[in-house]
């Protein structure tokens, strides 16, 4: 086990799983896609900018109109979309 496994350990992290944000071009056709094809359902909330489809115990997000904000030492930190939904990024570059 190395160093950052024990702090994990330590600190009692244990990630379920982690829903991701795509930047699609075409919200409709992306929404046909996943719901359509792959049986994923979507928000009730989801709007033409932004939403969220779920499948059993996956989730994505698909973003229309995303604002990056580099963040210095961080790769893609934070991100920004149109219907003011944020989401932080702590990978380290």
């Amino acid at each position: 086990m190395n160093d950052a496994e024990e702090i994990r350990k330590h600190l009692g992290i244990h990630i379920e799983g982690i829903q991701v944000i795509l930047t699609v071009k075409d919200m409709n056709t992306s929404r046909a896609f996943y719901k359509d094809i792959l049986g994923f359902e979507e928000a009730t909330w989801g709007t033409d900018d932004f939403t969220s489809m779920n499948r059993e115990n996956a989730g994505i997000y698909l973003c229309r109109k995303p604002r990056v904000i580099p963040v210095p030492g961080y790769g893609l930190a934070l991100m920004e979309t149109s219907t003011n939904c944020t989401t932080h990024s702590k990978r380290k570059v």
